[in-house]
């Protein structure tokens, strides 16, 4: 599975977790563009920029995926990262 499969995979995950209000449009992985340069989702909206991520942490012996969701404003910047549980790889 290639990096904007796995990021789409872990964004239907992240949205009913989120805490970020979303645009109901937003609220489904379809609404999202993949920018290859971020390796992000992003998506342009009279709302605001709204992007989202996987990055990894090592924590001791273990790497954890953390979810990366931010939507940028005229009035400044909102992010919101969860740890995300373990998915086997296919």
């Amino acid at each position: 599975m290639d990096v904007e499969a796995k990021t789409r995979e872990a964004l239907v995950w992240a949205i009913p977790e989120t805490v970020l209000r979303l645009p109901p449009m937003l609220r489904q992985a379809g609404g999202w563009k993949w920018d290859a340069d971020d390796a992000s989702l992003f998506c342009l909206r009279d709302e605001g920029e709204f992007r989202f991520h996987v990055a990894a942490e090592r924590r001791g012996s273990r790497k954890v995926r953390i979810a990366v969701m931010s939507i940028a404003d005229d009035d400044g910047m909102a992010k919101w990262e969860a740890d995300m549980p373990e998915i086997p790889d296919a």
